[in-house]
């Protein structure tokens, strides 16, 4: 998979994490549905997996405490929002320095190009 995609994909994983992280922000833990904690337990592999392990812990973290009705909870909460938050500005810091690299790439080789074709004439 090359690297743009995979952090794109990365990135679509954080969107989805942080709607959910910020729904149940607003609309309060107990709130919270069979469906949204098998979403984040879902989310939580997936962030194993592309090998984000810090942040499947802080998704351990909150989804034990709300399985064991911690008051915790809230704290766990918003340290993972924390964490995906400032793991999403790193992906995204990544993806806009490929870009650029990428760019600055294809000028220096269109500059090389034309140099080359002003030699030939």
């Amino acid at each position: 998979m090359p690297i743009e995609s995979a952090q794109g994909d990365a990135l679509a994983l954080v969107e989805h994490l942080t709607e959910l992280l910020d729904a149940a922000v607003v609309r309060g833990l107990r709130a919270m549905r069979a469906e949204d904690i098998a979403r984040l337990s879902h989310h939580r592999d997936e962030l194993r997996e592309i090998g984000a392990e810090h942040l499947a812990q802080s998704l351990d973290r909150l989804l034990q405490a709300l399985a064991d009705g911690h008051r915790s909870s809230a704290a766990a909460l918003l340290k993972a929002r924390a964490s995906v938050r400032v793991f999403e500005r790193l992906l995204s810091l990544r993806t806009v320095t490929a870009a650029l690299q990428s760019a600055i790439q294809d000028a220096a080789g269109d500059a090389l190009d034309e140099a080359e074709e002003a030699d030939a004439d």
